[in-house]
Order: C-alpha cells, then structure tokens, then sequence
C-alpha cells in the first residue's frame, strides 16, 4: 500500500514538473517607446543648441498674449501683459513684442479677408474685445474691425486673433502676410518652450488651432522628432529662411 501512494505521489510530481517546464515566463516590463522618446530628446537638444534669431519677423497670437508666463526669462522685456477692462484688452505693448518696430499703416483683416488701415500712431490706445461665442472685434483709432483675424504692420509681422476650433494652416498665413512663399518658423510657446521646422515641406503642413477653451495650439509637422513638434498656449512665430 505504502509503495502504491509513494508512485502516485511520484507521478504526480512529475506532471506537475512537465507543466511548469511547459510554462513560459511572463515579461515584467512594459513594451516601451525608447527609440520615439530618445529621438524627440535628441531634437530638444538640438533646440537647446540652437541661437533663437531676435530680428525675425514675427506673428503673436492674441489669445496667449494676454496670458503669457512674464517670469520667461526671454520675455523680460516684453514688460507687462496686456491690461483688460472686463474682455477688452488693450494691445499697447504689442510693438514690445514685435521685432521689427511698429509704424506706418496697419492693415486689419477680418475673418472674410476684407481689409481696412489705420495708423500706427493710434496703437497705443487700440484695444480687442472678445464676444461671447470666442471672436473678437479690434478697435484703432476710428477704425473698428469686427470678427477680427489679422493686425498686419508695415514690415509683415502680425497680430493674429485665432477662433474656437478654427485651423489656419501656415501657408494660408504666410498668404495673409503677403509672403511669396511659406518658409521655415521657429514656435515659442506661452510658457518658453519652442520648437522649430527644417525644411519648407515642414512649414506647409504646419497648423494652428484654436479650442473651445479659448486657448491656441500648434501642431509644427516636424518630422521623426516624435512629438516635440506640439505646442499647447502658442505665444509667437518668428519667421525665418
């Protein structure tokens, strides 16, 4: 009896030897995006890197104007943000943000691409104010543009108002401007962070949106440099060869 329960024990056993040998062991970490995120490491690199030009022509965008980090240091000396009397806010310290110095006509295009000009000498005093529903209406001087899209200066460089999920691709602004042809743009977001393109095809498939939330983000479509090419809270694009 003894030796019939030690081979049962011993066959048993030995199944359960076979099974655990059969078994293959599970992996314990997770598959990782190593290769994506070393690559978009390496770009910031070569951002951090890279001298930002500070005379390029350049476009800000209204809706992080308003609110951008002033603790930046890059952006000592745009001084205060804008001042807002309830959703009017004044634009005055645009020509602090602008490369190119403010004077001359301004043009102002609406939403529809109709155009209207005023002066320079009145920025000081021009405000935006935002409806409701997101859009916004520019006053300068006399001049009262409602659905407001772009302040353009003498020297190409704007102030762009973007709406609540409107998409503007870069070609159709560099259109707006009066640019021959869509070129390369370094993006710098409201907190510092930026990022630029490599090539002109880059440029071309390049966006700006606007979200219900009110804020404006760019997607650059920088290429194998995972996602360093997103922007959340777009402050400015400096244009460049």
């Amino acid at each position: 009896m003894k030796r019939l329960v030690a081979l049962l024990l011993a066959l048993v056993m030995l199944f359960a030897l076979a099974a655990c040998g059969a078994k293959t062991a599970a992996p314990t970490d997770e598959p990782s995006n190593a290769a994506g995120e070393e690559e978009t490491t390496k770009w910031k690199d070569k951002m951090a890197s890279l001298e930002k030009p500070t005379d390029a022509p350049r476009v800000v965008i209204f809706q992080n104007f308003i609110k951008f980090d002033d603790s930046v240091k890059d952006f000592a000396d745009f001084g205060g943000k804008p001042t807002a009397d309830g959703k009017t806010y004044s634009i005055a310290t645009l020509d602090k943000v602008l490369t190119q110095g403010v004077e001359g006509d301004l043009t102002i295009l609406d939403k529809d691409g109709n155009s209207k000009t005023a002066s320079a000498s009145d920025l000081a005093a021009a405000t935006v104010t935002v409806s409701e529903e997101g859009t916004g209406s520019i006053k300068i001087g006399s001049v009262t543009v409602d659905n407001f899209a772009y302040l353009i200066t003498a020297n190409k460089e704007a102030l762009l108002f973007v709406n609540p999920e409107e998409t503007i691709t870069l070609p159709d602004m560099f259109k707006a401007l009066g640019y021959d042809a869509c070129t390369n743009v370094f993006a710098t977001a409201s907190d510092g962070y930026w990022c630029l393109t490599d090539n002109a095809g880059e440029a071309e498939g390049s966006e700006i949106r606007g979200t219900l939330s009110g804020a404006v983000n760019c997607n650059l479509a920088v290429e194998g440099k995972g996602g360093a090419g997103k922007l959340n809270d777009l402050f400015y694009i400096d244009i460049v060869d």
